[in-house]
């Protein structure tokens, strides 16, 4: 993929997205390694929201989370559930709040299928969990909306946001930079600071790389992803359905920053 001119960002925006639907092929379907890692850092997840909900029990009566890359399926809902179960259990001493749920992701994503898996609101309900399987299909006790667009730019109101969650999304860039470091991961961070409430809490997962490595092989997970699609892209052109020439020039816009990168991105933002 070239460098995209400003112009055609949009359009890409449009028609860019995981694949829909519920066949062997599509997203819902074939997302069982994120719905692992999903998993892997729910103890993680919790940890952070029961060590931070502290500094906001007042809420004014709703509390906002935010789902940004949701993409389809059941690895969204686990999330969502996770995050509202944990606030819950952390508001048991307080006014119990009210809860809204963002689903964020492209306009090319198939929300109509997500929101198809949405099982039925019921106010009440509280997820039992005893056997240590997420199931998150039972019931919810959040009102749940869309949001479409880029999460690097502002999507939501300014000062609603009280919690902010992304995983394994922010590694997919909207342009490639010659500067090796991801160029949106300040503006995700620029949008989200004038979003949230003073107080507010975000939780990232992204792919990252060792100190050191900028070559795509050495990019951790993103090395992974990478070499799959080489792969395939070299059966592609032996097969004769893609000529060498345009594997050749074809460039993948992500980027995995390493641990010193983030947090030197982080420090810079002042006002977050």
């Amino acid at each position: 993929m070239e460098v995209i001119k400003s112009e055609s960002k949009l359009a890409l925006e449009n028609v860019l997205g995981m694949k829909g639907g519920d066949g062997e092929s599509s997203y819902a379907k074939s997302s069982s390694v994120h719905l692992n890692i999903v998993q892997a850092m729910k103890p993680i997840l919790e940890r952070a929201i029961f060590e931070n909900m502290r500094l906001m029990s007042n809420v004014g009566g709703i509390f906002r989370v935010a789902d940004f890359g949701c993409g389809t399926g059941k690895n969204t809902l686990v999330v969502v559930d996770t995050i509202v179960n944990a606030v819950k259990r952390s508001f048991e001493e307080h006014e119990m709040p009210e809860f809204e749920v963002y689903f964020v992701d492209l306009p090319s994503n198939d929300f109509n299928s997500l929101f198809r898996m949405l099982p039925p609101h019921r106010p009440d309900y509280a997820d039992v969990d005893n056997d240590g399987d997420n199931n998150p299909l039972a019931g919810r006790s959040y009102i749940a909306g869309a949001v479409c667009g880029s999460h690097f730019r502002r999507l939501l109101p300014r000062k609603s946001l009280h919690f902010c969650h992304s995983s394994l999304s922010l590694h997919w860039l909207s342009r490639l930079s010659d500067d090796k470091i991801n160029p949106d991961f300040t503006a995700f961070l620029k949008a989200r600071a004038e979003e949230m409430v003073d107080g507010g809490c975000m939780f990232v997962s992204l792919p990252g790389r060792n100190e050191g490595t900028h070559i795509m092989e050495d990019q951790g997970l993103c090395g992974f992803f990478a070499r799959h699609i080489e792969c395939a892209f070299e059966e592609l052109v032996n097969e004769g359905i893609v000529e060498k020439e345009k594997w050749e020039s074809f460039k993948i816009t992500f980027f995995g920053l390493n641990l010193d990168e983030v947090e030197s991105i982080v420090k810079k933002e002042r006002h977050l």
